[in-house]
């Protein structure tokens, strides 16, 4: 019952009681919010299209393959304390966006690193950083979705659904922004990982506004309200 109690504390306007999935369906495809959080995780995923050639980007920095397939490990077991850190902090601080932006702007910063030099080292510190800041954002932007569309079960079931179903679309063109002809500074792919970072950074600051603006609505409805949507 306490866990009831926190999400429904979580979620704005948030209505008792189950609807149909049809319903759900209709409430999620006719809230413009959820194609902003859909475009996001797109450009998220598209952003974290490296996942597969982390070994190959590692190798190409002058490893042999046993070396690369170990010096893989790190980046990512950074990654998941980055990514607990963020979600607790970013809960504690019932806070988004800016988590976003500055987890999106370090890995731009990663990605920068890795094609503007050929030091091998430097060039690591940077896959270090842009594995790590890119996956500390997905708890926030599926979490984010939960908290704001999440005013029926079935509106926030179909807007995950969605959400996964578009930022997964990602797959099927990241890897052609991998040639091996592009080795090894792979300008193709990080050019587009940092545009497509920048993306998700402005999609947050869209969303940031749109839910500033809700928010003044229900207090013009209702002065005495509490629960606001987070951003």
């Amino acid at each position: 019952m306490a866990e009831d109690r926190r999400i429904a504390k979580d979620v704005t306007q948030r209505r008792e009681g189950a609807t149909t999935v049809w319903t759900g369906l209709r409430e999620a495809c006719a809230d413009p919010r959820t194609w902003l959080f859909c475009l996001m995780d797109c450009l998220h995923l598209s952003a974290n299209g490296f996942k597969n050639f982390v070994p190959t980007l590692v190798k190409e920095l002058g490893m042999d393959s046993t070396t690369a397939l170990i010096l893989t490990c790190p980046p990512y077991v950074l990654a998941a304390f980055v990514t607990i850190f963020l979600g607790w902090n970013s809960g504690r601080m019932n806070e988004r966006t800016w988590h976003t932006t500055i987890s999106k702007v370090c890995a731009i910063a990663g990605f920068a690193i890795c094609v503007s030099t050929l030091n091998t080292w430097a060039r690591y510190f940077g896959v270090m950083v842009f594995v790590s800041a890119s996956y500390g954002v997905n708890t926030i932007v599926l979490g984010w979705v939960s908290s704001v569309l999440g005013q029926s079960n079935e509106k926030k079931a179909v807007a995950l659904a969605l959400c996964n179903t578009f930022g997964n679309l990602s797959a099927i063109y990241t890897p052609y922004l991998w040639p091996d002809s592009d080795a090894p500074r792979f300008v193709m792919a990080m050019s587009s990982s940092i545009a497509f970072s920048a993306g998700v950074i402005l999609c947050a600051w869209a969303m940031r506004f749109l839910l500033k603006r809700d928010n003044q609505k229900l207090v013009a409805q209702d002065p005495g309200a509490t629960n606001f949507y987070v951003y």
